[in-house]
């Protein structure tokens, strides 16, 4: 029964990291690879460590092994499985880590029952580690909390049980205590995270792109196309901008990258796609110098009710954000203004216009489509006879609003979704309709990405302030033009699809509102201008330090274990310092039994001290826990001769266990000599 809930942990933990990289991983494959490893390394239980751990090498260097050979056999061309060999080469990359890592880890708990509290712990830390980024109102894992919530408790439920099981069996255990309590104390600590700030009405997809959060709305950095979407009429935030009311598309992210397994994702390696976030002091944003014309300078505020309060919105372009100064019983959980560079009246100086103004390396990311034939054939027939970018975009666009048609249930998803709107259904909301235009424009050799955001509404406005709810989350197309940059156009259809109906959710209350702008005219918030001091080198270097353990999390992972093998062994001969001299000799001698049997000198049955007198470490450290055992005195001078002797033997223990000697090294004492409760 404990060795299929130890399979829980690892499982649930190997999953949520593919989730957390949801680009480039594969939660299937990774979920089958840990499975296998967990299993043999449990199946490996009986076999000496350094032939588990060449038996989890060899297995992982064998998948790797099979991979290659069946390259040689693979066509040339297969239509949809084309992809499938970088997919699996990078799973089989990203497998290595946690396939060595669980699988010794459950080879460990099958061997030594008192390694479980550890391993729990382990575990504790990697799910702390996992759940921690979602800090700030973000869900990633799940659509609802309520999911978390219940995967969490199986979670807890799992390592409680195990530890409830060794615990009956295993008692002596110094690690029980302390692994039950961080255990349960992590798992309950997310789940309040979780739920206990959470409304009940976000329950809504958003138009598929807004997603439910942790007691606000945030954006998915990741776009699919769904087959069914809801719309909710909660207020996320309050939009203010003086001037004549118009239709606005406040842009929280960019979205450029493109896979036909995943949709389009952030590419924040491109230059102004890094998802920006609101911070405490003013910031100043410098537009290219290609993309300065027929822009004028327009001042937003935005006054977020419901939203993730480091959101960053915006209209293109923008050049500064300022921070407005919070007033007590705020209704607001941020409030800041933005100035931005927005085009106008550009279509008719852009027409001429032949390139981009992008380098080679920026236009080849820009036009990825997946390399779809169907979708280029059809893109070449919508735009024949179009000889500029901008009359190929007017083209497609017009041909988009003009035979499609809007609907909240475009239908099944399976398949090739976009092809399904494309040639057969021909009707979705307005993801699939930037979607088919991007893709339709790269197909022609027209740059191209997905902006998501909010449209406003400029019939609600009143007194220069806009509402903007959950229903009104949105997508559309930018376009590059040397010289203009980025140009947004909006080809989501208005034509309702035939035998639909759509609900219009009713207005927000004009009580509501009103007590809104009161707040806000009242409090007449300014702008901080206080910038936050200089940052310390200290600062600067842990900032560089997270920013690129994002970057190279397998190399910051190893570097994790390794400073974690440090503390481990600092704690180890801190005890060691801090204990009696009779039980720092049986330390030693403990521990130099270990090494005896790892290089098989002495069978694995307990046995008497003089019977490790195979060599001439063993006989020094058998006659020392003697004298420690049985001797009327023992004193610290004692037991530090024989940590000397310890010490000074390295040659002798490498000689004696060979390769066997590095995995004294690799792992910390405390796996290998326990100290004993009192002097046997």
């Amino acid at each position: 029964m404990i060795g299929w809930l130890r399979l829980i942990a690892p499982l649930y933990l190997t999953i949520h990291a593919a989730l957390a990289m949801a680009n480039i991983a594969e939660p299937g494959i990774l979920f089958v690879g840990v499975f296998v490893a967990s299993l043999w390394g449990q199946a490996l239980a009986r076999k000496k460590p350094w032939l588990a751990l060449l038996a989890l090498t060899g297995t992982y260097a064998g998948l790797w092994a099979i991979f290659r050979i069946s390259l040689l056999f693979w066509p040339q061309t297969m239509g949809f499985w084309d992809y499938w060999p970088t997919v699996i080469e990078r799973q089989l990359l990203l497998l290595g880590i946690p396939f060595m890592l669980f699988g010794f880890f459950a080879y460990l708990g099958k061997r030594t029952p008192s390694f479980l509290p550890a391993e729990r712990l382990f575990h504790a830390f990697l799910l702390a580690l996992l759940f921690w980024q979602q800090g700030g109102y973000k869900i990633f894992f799940y659509p609802h909390p309520f999911w978390e919530a219940l995967s969490l408790c199986l979670f807890i439920f799992a390592e409680a049980g195990v530890l409830a099981l060794q615990r009956r069996t295993h008692h002596r255990s110094p690690f029980w205590i302390p692994a039950s309590l961080l255990v349960v104390a992590t798992g309950f600590g997310l789940l309040w995270s979780t739920l206990n700030h959470y409304e009940e009405a976000s329950t809504v997809s958003g138009g598929g792109l807004l997603k439910p959060q942790a007691l606000q709305f945030d954006f998915s950095p990741l776009v699919r196309l769904e087959s069914r979407i809801s719309l909710d009429d909660k207020l996320i935030l309050l939009y203010r901008e003086d001037g004549p009311p118009v239709t606005r598309y406040l842009r929280r992210f960019v979205l450029s990258g493109y896979s036909r397994q995943k949709g389009f994702f952030i590419s924040p390696q491109y230059p102004g796609e890094a998802p920006q976030t609101v911070g405490k002091a003013p910031e100043t944003f410098q537009l290219t110098p290609d993309s300065t014309q027929a822009r004028i300078t327009v001042r937003q505020e935005y006054f977020l009710v419901n939203l993730d309060p480091s959101s960053f919105l915006s209209l293109n372009d923008p050049i500064a954000i300022q921070p407005l100064q919070r007033w007590n019983q705020s209704s607001f959980v941020n409030a800041y203004r933005v100035i931005s560079k927005v085009p106008t009246d550009v279509l008719w100086q852009i027409d001429t216009i032949e390139h981009s103004g992008l380098p080679s390396s920026e236009k080849a990311h820009y036009t990825n489509y997946g390399h779809q034939e169907w979708l280029k054939h059809l893109a070449l027939s919508w735009v024949e006879g179009a000889q500029t970018p901008l009359e190929k975009v007017a083209a497609i666009e017009d041909r988009l609003k003009a035979r499609y048609w809007y609907s909240l249930n475009p239908g099944s998803a399976a398949g090739d979704p976009l092809k399904q709107f494309l040639l057969t259904t021909k009707k979705g909301y307005c993801t699939y309709f930037a979607f088919a235009m991007a893709l339709l424009l790269r197909s022609v050799g027209v740059p191209s990405r997905i902006a998501i955001g909010f449209y406003t509404n400029p019939e609600e406005g009143l007194l220069g302030f806009y509402p903007v709810r959950a229903m009104q989350a949105h997508a559309w197309v930018e376009v590059p033009f040397q010289g203009f940059g980025w140009i947004p156009f909006d080809p989501t259809s208005d034509r309702l699809a035939p035998g639909e109906t759509f609900r219009t959710p009713p207005q927000i209350s004009p009580q509501q509102m009103e007590n809104l702008i009161s707040e806000v005219l009242k409090a007449n918030p300014r702008a901080t201008v206080a910038t936050l001091p200089p940052t310390s080198p200290w600062q600067q270097f842990w900032k560089s330090v997270q920013h690129q353990a994002q970057n190279w999390w397998p190399l910051s992972l190893l570097i994790l274990l390794t400073l974690s093998n440090l503390a481990l062994r600092g704690l180890w001969r801190l005890r060691w310092r801090l204990s009696a001299p009779r039980a720092r000799t049986e330390a030693l001698y403990r521990r130099h039994c270990r090494e005896l049997r790892w290089a098989g000198c002495i069978p694995d049955q307990p046995l008497l001290p003089e019977q490790t007198a195979v060599t001439d470490l063993g006989k020094f450290l058998a006659q020392a826990v003697s004298q420690a055992r049985y001797a009327a005195e023992y004193s610290l001078e004692q037991s530090r001769d024989a940590w000397l002797r310890y010490l000074n033997s390295s040659a002798e223990r490498q000689k004696l266990l060979g390769i066997k000697f590095f995995l004294c090294i690799l792992l910390p004492p405390w796996f290998h000599s326990k100290f004993p409760r009192r002097p046997s």
